[in-house]
């Protein structure tokens, strides 16, 4: 046996060695949902982050409004992503392009 061909039944004893130990003794598939508590609104200033969350709601809202939008003219959720992300970025060039300027004065600067 060549050296290239112990490598590759090394490699694929332990692969299949790793998938064997993952798998677990008692591991059954369960076709059954398992049951989660109800999700409820958090109160305000529960967590740190809610006020980030607040936040960004109107403008997550605003991009799904506008994906729904879209996948309802087009029928593909697909397209319907693609076309979005490049209304966004037409809207995001003059903010990318000022950055960029900037980014170029700085380095002159330097």
């Amino acid at each position: 046996m060549s050296r290239a061909t112990i490598k590759q039944l090394a490699l694929l004893a332990s692969v299949t060695l790793l998938l064997a130990a993952c798998g677990g003794a008692t591991a059954t598939a369960s076709v059954s949902p398992t049951p989660h508590p109800p999700l409820v609104p958090a109160a305000p200033g529960a967590d740190p982050f809610s006020l980030l969350a607040w936040m960004f709601t109107p403008v997550f809202q605003a991009l799904f409004i506008g994906l729904v939008f879209l996948d309802r003219i087009t029928g593909d959720i697909g397209i319907s992503i693609l076309i979005l992300t490049l209304i966004i970025r037409v809207i995001l060039i003059s903010p990318y392009r000022k950055q960029l300027v900037s980014q170029k004065r700085t380095q002159l600067l330097a």
